[in-house]
């Protein structure tokens, strides 16, 4: 069977977002309704401060998810929640976060991923 460019790329992000290496992610979008998600989670990244040369690794996590695996997608400026593992191991407990409102949403219709950038937060939020 051929399938289009589009069908092939849809069939790898399946794969590669939502495959052996996904987590599970509970979300609850602004109008309180849950559902879940499988997803990359990025924890930290590294930065050069411009000015010394000097590598520090900054904790902001970002979820990556398939768009099409969503059944709302979130915006900027929304209030969702997330309860995730609040590290990459295996054993890790789930924490809560919040949709980081200082960075903005990544990843176009076209890409067929979406990044949210989160923040960690200590309370259990309402819905």
């Amino acid at each position: 069977m051929t399938a289009n460019l589009r069908e092939l790329a849809e069939t790898l992000l399946g794969l590669t977002v939502e495959g052996p290496f996904g987590l599970p992610i509970d979300l609850t979008a602004p109008d309180a309704s849950k559902f879940s998600a499988t997803g990359q989670l990025v924890y930290d990244r590294l930065e050069v401060n411009p000015d010394t040369g000097e590598v520090t690794v900054v904790v902001n996590p970002v979820a990556v998810l398939r768009r099409s695996s969503l059944t709302i997608v979130p915006d900027d400026g929304e209030n969702w929640f997330f309860k995730m593992a609040i590290d990459p191991s295996t054993t890790a407990t789930k924490g809560n976060f919040v949709m980081d409102g200082s960075r903005s949403i990544k990843g176009g219709r076209s890409l067929g991923i979406i990044r949210i950038p989160l923040q960690f937060v200590e309370q259990t939020p309402a819905p």
